[in-house]
C-alpha cells in the first residue's frame, strides 16, 4: 500500500535576503560514479519503461522481544534461512531491540525467528509476532540498568582541566576554543551532557577495509592537502532504513569518520555506526577499528556496547595517541571516542588497559595520517551477497567536522579550507543512487534517491539578480527538459549554468548532449524553458525573451518582459511552442501579471503569480503564488489546486499520470520548508490520485521531459540529477 505524505499549507513565507556566494578554497577532485541509463523510447500502453522514481511502500517501526540477557542472535523470517539473518544483541534487561515492518493480514511474513546463543554457545530460540501490538510496544533501553560507568556532565571551566584528565575521565579530546571554535562547540555539547560508558563488548561481524582505489566501497569526502592528519572530529545523524529499498533483499552500511587508509593501505583509525536491513527487519550498531589487524587481533572487529536509533545524533572522534590518550602520531596507539548525544551512551577507547574498550596498537607497515575521511561505507557485499546496493535510507545524512593537521597544530582542516578534497561518489550500478555533495563550510551530505547525478556542469541554483522587478530578483529557473534528443533517452536537458557570460549579468547555457554538458553559443540568460517540441526559450536579466531557431536565436515578438516562463504545445499559429510568462511586475517573492503569447502579442490573462509551468500536451498553465500556493488555469480563471505549498513546479505528459488517476498531467513539485525562502532543498512530491506523495530525495528545482515524464532535479549547490 502506497503511503501518502500530505503537504501542509504554509501561508506566506518570510523570504530572507539572498544568500551570499562563498569562495571555495578546495581543489575538488570528483571521483565519478559508474552509471548506466536504461533504455526508454516510448510509452507502453500499460506503464513507463523508464524507472521513474517512486515512493517507499513500507516503513520500519521500533520492535522488541523479551529473551535472556547477553545473547547474540540472528533474526530472520519464520521458516526462512538463518544464513540470511541480521545480527541483533539482547540488552542487560533481556530484550532484543530492532526495527521491523508491521505485518498486515495477508502478508507473506507474519513472524520472525530469533536464533540466539550465549557466550558458552548454548542455543536459544525466540519468535516475534509482527501482527502483535506487544511486539511494537515502546521499550526504549534504560542505560541506567545496563552494565557500565556513569560519566557526569562536565562542570566548571572546561579549560581548567588538562587534556589527559579529560580523556581519562571519558570526555574525549578537547579542541582549542579560540583556534577551532566549531570543533570546540561540538566537543563541549557532548561533554556537558551526562553519559554512561557501557561495559558489554559485542563482536563486529565485518571489517571496515581500506579503500585503495577510487571505487568500492567508500563514498564521501577525503581531506588530502595538509598531512599529516593526527585527529578528526565531527557529528552526524543516524538515518532510518527503508524496507526493501532499491528492491534489495539485504544491505548494510557504516557511517564513520577516520584517519588514514585512503590509497595507503593500513593505518586507518575509525569509529562509527552501522545500519543493516532486510525487507522485514533493520538493526543498528556501533563499532571501532584500527585497520587492519595485527598480532593479537586487538584492533579489528570491536562492536560498541550501545545501539543507536534512527534520528540520534552522534559525536565521533578518532586520533593517533600515546598510552595516556594524548595526540601523538608516534605514540604507538589509536584512540576512539563515540558518543550518542541523544541517549548519552559512550564508547571510549583511549587507554591500552581500558576496559571494555582499549586503545589499539600501531603495527608494523601501517601508514599513518596521510588523509582524513568523512565516509559512508558499503558493506552489502560482506553481509548480503550478491547485493551491491547501498542501504536505502531517509533523511539525508549530514556529516560535519574538522581534522587536526601537524602543519597547524589545530583542528583547522575542513572541506572548505583544505587545499585538496577528494569527493568519492557512488560506484554502484543500480536504480538507486548515493548522492554525495559538499556544503560551504564543514558539511558532507549523503542522500539516497532514485536520481543519478548528471555531472560535468552546475546550474545557477540561487535567486537570480535581474533588473526589472522592484526587488531586483527573479526566481531560479535553471533547468528545463525537452523530448528525447542528442542521444538521450531520458529527455533533452538544458541548464542555465553558474558560469557568467561576458556581460557579467547573464549566465552561459548548456545542453545535455550524448551524456555530457555542451556549452551553447550565441545565447546567455537567467531562466530557461523548453517547448514540448524541443525548442529552447531563454530569458535574460533584462527580462527579454528569446527562442532557438535553427542554429541561432531570435527575440520573441511583442516586446514581452518576463520574470518566469513556461512553454506549452504550439498554439495561435506559433511553431516554436506556446509561451506563458509572469511579467516584470512580478519576481522572487512577488506576484506579477500573467501573459500568453498569441500570435505576435502578449495577451494578459486572469490572475497573478510568481512562477509558471505549462503542461506539454494539454497546454494548461500551472501557477505558483509567492506564498507557495498552487493554482491551475481553468475556464478562463485561476483556481487554487489543493492546500499544498511548493517552491518549484513541473508538469509532464498525461500518459505518465494515468496510472495515478490524474488526467491533468503528471505534476511534480518541490515542497516548502517553513520559514525558509527558495531556493532551498526540500522534499519532492508527485501528484497521485489527488494527493501529494513524497518521492525519495530532495531538491530546489525540478523539470520533467514532455514525452516520457522523466524528472530532472537541481539541488542548492547547483548539482544536477536525473
Amino acid at each position: 500500500m502506497r503511503t501518502n505524505h500530505n503537504l501542509r499549507s504554509n501561508g506566506s513565507l518570510a523570504w530572507p535576503a539572498k544568500m551570499a556566494a562563498g569562495t571555495c578554497m578546495a581543489l575538488l577532485i570528483a571521483v565519478t560514479a559508474l552509471g548506466q541509463d536504461q533504455s526508454q523510447e516510448e510509452f507502453e500502453a500499460s506503464a513507463l519503461i523508464h524507472p521513474i522514481p517512486s515512493a517507499a511502500k513500507k516503513t520500519y517501526a521500533p520492535a522488541s522481544v523479551q529473551a535472556l540477557p547477553e545473547l547474540q542472535c540472528l533474526i530472520y523470517p519464520e521458516r526462512g534461512a538463518s544464513s540470511a539473518g541480521l545480527t541483533v544483541f539482547t540488552d542487560d534487561d533481556g530484550y532484543a531491540r530492532f526495527h521491523a515492518v508491521r505485518a498486515a493480514a495477508g502478508d507473506k511474513v507474519q513472524r520472525l525467528t530469533l536464533d540466539c546463543k550465549d557466550s558458552a554457545g548454548s542455543p536459544f530460540v525466540y519468535s516475534a509476532d509482527l501482527t502483535s501490538d506487544d511486539t511494537f510496544a515502546p521499550r526504549p533501553v534504560n542505560l541506567a540498568y545496563e552494565r557500565g560507568t556513569d560519566r557526569p556532565a562536565l562542570t566548571g571551566d572546561p579549560l581548567s582541566y588538562t587534556q589527559s584528565e579529560l580523556i581519562q575521565a571519558g570526555y574525549g579530546l578537547r579542541p582549542d576554543p579560540e583556534m577551532n571554535p566549531a570543533a570546540y562547540s561540538r566537543w563541549l555539547a557532548a561533554a556537558v551532557q551526562p553519559g554512561r560508558m557501557l561495559e558489554a563488548k559485542r563482536p563486529s561481524p565485518h571489517s571496515h577495509t581500506v579503500t585503495k582505489t577510487t571505487g568500492p566501497a567508500w563514498v564521501g569526502s577525503v581531506l588530502g592537502g595538509s598531512p599529516k592528519y593526527l585527529s578528526i572530529e565531527g557529528n552526524f545523524n543516524v538515518p532510518a532504513g527503508i524496507p526493501g529499498g532499491d528492491e534489495t533483499v539485504g544491505t548494510e552500511i557504516s557511517i564513520w569518520n577516520g584517519l588514514g587508509g585512503y590509497k595507503t593501505g593500513s593505518g586507518l583509525i575509525q569509529a562509527g555506526v552501522s545500519l543493516q536491513t532486510s525487507p522485514f527487519v533493520s538493526t543498528y550498531g556501533s563499532w571501532r577499528e584500527f585497520c587492519c589487524g595485527g598480532p593479537g587481533g586487538d584492533s579489528n572487529g570491536y562492536g560498541g556496547a550501545f545501539t543507536p536509533n534512527p534520528g540520534d545524533e552522534i559525536f565521533d572522534q578518532n586520533w593517533y595517541c600515546d598510552a595516556n590518550g594524548n595526540i601523538n602520531i608516534k605514540g604507538g596507539y589509536g584512540c576512539n571516542y563515540l558518543k550518542d548525544l541523544t541517549t548519552g551512551a559512550i564508547l571510549s577507547c583511549t587507554s591500552p588497559t581500558g576496559s571494555p574498550c582499549w586503545s589499539a596498537k600501531v603495527h608494523s607497515g601501517m601508514v599513518l595520517g596521510v588523509n582524513a575521511e568523512f565516509v559512508i561505507e558499503n558493506q552489502s557485499g560482506q553481509c548480503c551477497q550478491p547485493a551491491t546496493q547501498f542501504t536505502d535510507f531517509a533523511p539525508k545524512v549530514t556529516m560535519t567536522g574538522s581534522a587536526w593537521s601537524a602543519k597547524t597544530g589545530q583542528f583547522t582542516q575542513t572541506i572548505s579550507s583544505d587545499s585538496k578534497i577528494f569527493l568519492l561518489t557512488d560506484f554502484t550500478n543500480s536504480t538507486s543512487h548515493m548522492n554525495v555533495s559538499l556544503g560551504n563550510t564543514d558539511q558532507t551530505y549523503f542522500d539516497v534517491s532514485q536520481f543519478a547525478a548528471a555531472g560535468g556542469a552546475d546550474a545557477y541554483a540561487e535567486v537570480m539578480p535581474c533588473s526589472k522587478p522592484l526587488n531586483g530578483f527573479c526566481n531560479p529557473l535553471s533547468i528545463a527538459v525537452g523530448p528525447n534528443a542528442q542521444g538521450s533517452n531520458i529527455g533533452d536537458a538544458w541548464i542555465i549554468s553558474n558560469t557568467n557570460a561576458s556581460d557579467g549579468q547573464d549566465y552561459l547555457v548548456y545542453r545535455w548532449e550524448k551524456s555530457k554538458w555542451v556549452k551553447q553559443t550565441g545565447i546567455s540568460g537567467i531562466m530557461i524553458a523548453v517547448s514540448p517540441q524541443g525548442v529552447p526559450w531563454v530569458v535574460n536579466h533584462l527580462g527579454k525573451i528569446y527562442y532557438g531557431k535553427g542554429s541561432g536565436w531570435v527575440e520573441a515578438p511583442g516586446n514581452g518582459c518576463a520574470t518566469s516562463i513556461g512553454v506549452g504545445p504550439n498554439a495561435f499559429g506559433l511553431k516554436y511552442g506556446d509561451p506563458w510568462i509572469i511579467g516584470c511586475d512580478g519576481g522572487w517573492g512577488t506576484n506579477g501579471s500573467i501573459y500568453q503569447l498569441q500570435g505576435s502579442t502578449w495577451v494578459k490573462q486572469p490572475g497573478t503569480g510568481s512562477q509558471i509551468a505549462v503542461s506539454p500536451d494539454l497546454g494548461i498553465p500551472w501557477v505558483l503564488k509567492a506564498s507557495g500556493d498552487i493554482y491551475i488555469e481553468a475556464g478562463g480563471a485561476l483556481t487554487k489546486y489543493t492546500t499544498a505549498c511548493a517552491t518549484s513546479i513541473a508538469v509532464g505528459p498525461v500518459p505518465a499520470a494515468l496510472e495515478f488517476g490524474d488526467a491533468l498531467g503528471d505534476v511534480w513539485i518541490i515542497g516548502c520548508n517553513e520559514g525558509a525562502a527558495p531556493p532551498v532543498e526540500s522534499p519532492i512530491y508527485q501528484l497521485q490520485f489527488g494527493a501529494w506523495v513524497q518521492i525519495p530525495g530532495s531538491a530546489s528545482e525540478i523539470a520533467l521531459s514532455p514525452d516520457l515524464g522523466v524528472p530532472w532535479i537541481v539541488n542548492t549547490f547547483g548539482q544536477i540529477s536525473r
